[in-house]
């Protein structure tokens, strides 16, 4: 896209003992100067409404173990486990759970897609919106100061049942207007998992 791209946020991060609370909000907006039409591709034309993107996440997260959480940095067990040092102790156990939402809109179309406006992903021809919703549960172990293990497990929820990640039916792949497909149910649900390492 064409013009200039303003981001302004804000966060709050508030901890105590084994508790912790965090909030962040950010917006985005795109300008759209000399696009063709009414598509993503901005090569020449009439200049069309921005793009704004608005999202934002509350989480909070409590040691069941007792241990104080920090702001910055990593946990510290009271009782760690490191079979290098020989120490057998559980480390530290953290309970978790985030809400996130994450909006698009314009007062022009726009399709984040393949750029077809007939597809149905642009709800209209005044209107273009689509957003996600996510519910995060995840548990956290603390083997010590220096290592952490993660297992997340996220519910989506997708405004446009065009626009899911399922709504394409080649898969992952470029997806074109005749291969978009209307989803029955706009949710989806992921289970992660990740090693991190403190140096």
């Amino acid at each position: 896209m064409r013009g200039d791209r303003t981001r302004v946020g804000t966060d709050l991060a508030w901890a105590i003992g084994p508790a912790s609370l965090k909030f962040e909000w950010a917006e985005q907006t795109s300008e759209r100067k000399r696009c063709a039409g009414a598509t993503t591709s901005c090569t020449g034309g009439a200049n069309l409404a921005d793009l704004v993107a608005r999202g934002w996440f509350v989480s909070g997260s409590w040691l069941l173990t007792g241990e104080d959480k920090p702001l910055v940095g990593p946990v510290v067990p009271k009782r760690a486990f490191n079979p290098v040092s020989g120490q057998s102790g559980l480390g530290a156990w953290e309970v978790a759970l985030r809400y996130a939402e994450l909006r698009f809109s314009s007062d022009d179309p726009i399709d984040f897609l393949d750029g077809n406006l007939g597809n149905g992903i642009t709800g209209n021809t005044n209107t273009a919106e689509n957003g996600v919703e996510a519910l995060t549960a995840g548990v956290n172990w603390y083997w010590n100061a220096r290592v952490r293990t993660m297992l997340d497990w996220t519910y989506y929820w997708y405004d446009n049942a065009f626009g899911t990640p399922f709504s394409c039916s080649r898969g992952f792949t470029t997806c074109g207007a005749s291969q978009l497909r209307r989803v029955q149910d706009p949710t989806s649900w992921e289970v992660l998992s990740r090693w991190q390492f403190w140096f």
